[in-house]
């Protein structure tokens, strides 16, 4: 029997994709399919299409027996350190997907696409707060209004509504993303304990301090696939947050006594050069412990900002919850959960 609903997820190994696919593959009501540009996936018996979104043609290749896609789950994104060249690329990975979709023939009702903070401003400063849907775009460029302004004027012609979920600093696991607060306080406390020094929180003190939102990736593929069957026909924006505040400073001597290590005080570490040396370490520990990723796969730590962030960012979440998804989670109790999680992964040791 045909099941009513066919989900599409692009970026299907990072932080949202993953998750998202896991959950979904949990629901009777829905077939799965992921894509990304890896040869594998990780979740077994999962449905799974190697593609190239930035190649229009095998991208249509790829995608072409996807007759029965009613919602895309848009995960997939492409850094770039232009901001007009990543506005081009992640613009074109979308065309291309819609593209191939709508050649397929696919029945798309509803695209669901990911942004965050930036959208009011985060990477520019402090940012008003709590930060709502209806505030105005900030001076750009930024790739997420092209791909909205995009998403609006296609659907108008193409009969497809537009839902865009706007988590705060995600929680999860995921492999390849772009920033990942998980893997990066997982990878950095295991080497502190391999090399037996105190786990200093690497963002100095007013990273440490800073009150922050967080949205867990298990709780954004639930509030996702709420959306995607939410009966209104009309483009949305949601915020999305796990419902608390959280503060490094309080859950820090948590987290360091989960590795086996002292808690130090905050200090200003650049992780990249940190953990630039680090390699013969990790294959040390996969050869030990039976690891199945590398120290790379972990994290960008180019990226690694993630521990640095100085500024307040809270986002209203009225929307979401008068619309009808009320689901909240514990940050602090979260985090340490997806450790103990990487850890049944062999992610970590």
């Amino acid at each position: 029997m045909a099941r009513p609903h066919h989900a599409l997820v692009t970026g299907a190994h990072g932080i949202v994709g993953l998750n998202l696919v896991e959950e979904i593959a949990g629901h009777a009501d829905w077939a799965v399919t992921a894509t990304g540009r890896r040869a594998d996936f990780p979740i077994a018996g999962a449905s799974y299409v190697q593609a190239d979104l930035s190649d229009a043609a095998s991208t249509r290749a790829a995608l072409g027996g996807l007759k029965n896609v009613t919602h895309l789950f848009f995960a997939a994104f492409r850094y770039a350190p232009d901001p007009y060249e990543e506005i081009a690329i992640n613009v074109a990975i979308l065309e291309n997907t819609l593209d191939a979709l709508r050649a397929a023939g696919a029945p798309v009702e509803r695209v669901i696409i990911y942004q965050g903070g930036k959208a009011y401003g985060a990477l520019l400063g402090p940012v008003r707060t709590p930060a709502k849907e209806s505030d105005p775009r900030v001076p750009g460029p930024l790739f997420y209004y092209d791909q909205e302004d995009l998403l609006y004027a296609r659907g108008a012609k193409e009969g497809f509504v537009t839902t865009v979920m706007r988590p705060d600093y995600i929680e999860g696991i995921g492999l390849g993303s772009y920033v990942n607060l998980v893997n990066t306080v997982a990878a950095y406390g295991t080497v502190c304990r391999e090399l037996g020094i105190p786990m200093y929180f690497p963002g100095g003190p007013e990273a440490f301090n800073v009150l922050l939102q967080l949205t867990d990736s298990r709780l954004l593929a639930r509030g996702a696939l709420w959306a995607a069957l939410d009966s209104r026909r009309e483009n949305v924006i949601y915020n999305i947050t796990n419902g608390d505040l959280f503060r490094w400073a309080n859950v820090w001597p948590r987290v360091a006594e989960w590795f086996g290590v002292q808690a130090g005080h905050p200090m200003h570490i650049d992780l990249r050069l940190f953990m630039r040396d680090k390699r013969p370490l990790w294959a040390d520990l996969r050869r030990r412990h039976g690891l199945v990723v590398d120290l790379d796969d972990l994290q960008n730590w180019d990226q690694a900002y993630i521990l640095n962030v100085r500024s307040e960012m809270h986002s209203s979440t009225i929307r979401i919850r008068q619309a009808g998804f009320a689901e909240c989670l514990d940050s602090d109790d979260r985090l340490i959960a997806l450790f103990e999680e990487m850890r049944a992964r062999k992610y970590i040791p």
